[in-house]
Order: structure tokens, then sequence, then C-alpha cells
């Protein structure tokens, strides 16, 4: 994670980035794909950010098959979508790495590969992290997608439960749960 060449939350900047750039708001309109109420209420959020700067958003809310279809076939224009991973390896590669199917925003970009492949390599922590960083901060310039929010999971289960783990990526091995004696 880096803050590095990220971008904040600017009308200003975007009204002018847009005037620079000679496209019409009126022109840049767009639909945003959404499969449940939670992505539905986040689209709708930024269909009101951008109508602050003349852009038009419309949302189209699919079942959940149909929505799978649509981003994994690159048959849309914008989506609202989630992805968990269990370690920053993982995570990269199936968001940005051009041979990964998961890769939604079809970034195909030798050096956005070869980051993720040396990472993969690196046995250091440390050498890995900042392999990551670089990473981060490099996909930050291109804004490939934007992200809005991170889930919070909460797990409760009795007392006497035993063997309850709760890995990294949310997910209980259920396999090793049991009542204690």
């Amino acid at each position: 994670y880096s803050e590095e060449n990220s971008q904040d939350y600017n009308v200003k900047k975007a009204k002018e980035h847009l005037k620079k750039s000679g496209i019409d708001p009126e022109d840049a309109t767009f639909t945003c794909l959404a499969s449940t109420d939670v992505n539905r209420r986040a689209a709708e959020v930024i269909q009101a950010n951008l109508a602050e700067i003349g852009i038009t958003m419309e949302i189209e809310t699919l079942d959940y098959a149909t929505y799978l279809n649509a981003i994994m076939s690159g048959d849309y224009e914008a989506a609202i979508a989630g992805y968990t991973s269990s370690n920053m390896y993982a995570y990269n590669i199936g968001l940005y790495h051009s041979s990964d199917a998961a890769n939604l925003t079809r970034i195909d970009d030798q050096k956005v590969d070869s980051l993720i492949e040396q990472a993969k390599t690196q046995l250091d922590s440390t050498q890995r992290e900042a392999t990551f960083t670089e990473l981060s901060e490099y996909l930050n310039d291109w804004t490939p997608f934007v992200p809005l929010y991170q889930t919070v999971v909460i797990k409760a289960y009795d007392k006497d439960l035993e063997g309850v783990v709760v890995g990294k990526d949310g997910n209980v091995a259920f396999e090793d749960v049991r009542w204690s004696a």
C-alpha cells in the first residue's frame, strides 16, 4: 500500500482535467454494473459524485451470474466489484497480472507483470514489501480502479466451540471446528 502518486477527491481538479481534455461532460455518459444492494448503493454515491462535474452514470443491477459473465468477458464500461485474497501476491496477481482472468481492468503491462513475478520469488519479506510498494506507486499513477471501502468480517461463536481460526481472508476452516467435551 502506498499513497504515492494517488489522487484525492477534488471536484475543482476534476473539472479542470475535463476542460483540459476537451471532453464535454455531457458526452461522457456510461453504465456501471452492480450485483448486490451494497454495490448499488456504492454506485449511487459515485453517480452523485460524477454528477457534480456533469457526467452521467447509469446504474444497471444484474443477477450475480449475469454480472459475472459480463465482467469476466470484459463486456462492461464500469462495475462495482469486490476482491478477496489471503496475501498480497494473490491479490496483485489476481487483479493486475495480464495472465489472470480476474484482471478486470484488463491491464497488460510488462512492468506490472514483472514486479508481480519478482515479488513471487522474494523470500525476504522486506524486499517483497518494497516490490509491492513500487507496484502500488506505479499503479496509483494509472488509477485502474478506485478502492471504495473494505468490508469488516465479524465472526461470533459459542465459547464451547474449539478450533475456530479465522484466516486473513476472513474464512474459517470448518473441518477443524469441534465442540468441546
